[in-house]
């Protein structure tokens, strides 16, 4: 196991370097989760890039340098934020899935939100019940 360090990356600062690195992670993981348009990651890029605050991309960084883990968030409507889920390569010595939510739910706070929703295929009771979500549904959807 290895210890990761959880950062922020900001588009115009020393961290944009990785920024690359993490568009085809996040790409695989969006896709996975029903993009088969590939349509989020641009979207969602284009507004880091613009210095959009309603977006968070957080980066787990190995003792390589380089990323070992994921997780973006961003304001999709006012007083709710959408998380990507948090995805590591491998286990760490520190609970780094834990230290990316707790970015995002801080973050969250100071952009007024009041909901997260977390997107994902299938959802652990134990790690719902550790990390403090629940599972709720309440979109429907009509396929044309």
């Amino acid at each position: 196991m290895i210890r990761v360090n959880v950062i922020r990356l900001q588009p115009y600062d020393g961290t944009s370097v990785l920024i690359p690195f993490m568009t085809s992670r996040l790409n695989e993981t969006v896709e996975s989760l029903g993009d088969s348009d590939g349509i989020a990651v641009p979207m969602f890029m284009s507004r880091l890039w613009a210095k959009d605050p309603g977006v968070l991309l957080i980066a787990a960084i190995g003792p390589d340098s380089k990323v070992k883990g994921h997780c973006a968030a961003l304001v999709h409507l006012p007083g709710q934020v959408m998380v990507v889920p948090p995805k590591l390569d491998e286990p760490t010595e520190n609970d780094a899935i834990s230290e990316m939510l707790g970015m995002v739910e801080t973050w969250a706070k100071e952009q007024g939100a009041s909901l997260l929703q977390l997107v994902s295929k299938r959802a652990d009771p134990k790690w719902l019940k550790k990390h403090g979500y629940e599972t709720a549904r309440y979109v429907m959807t009509k396929q044309l």
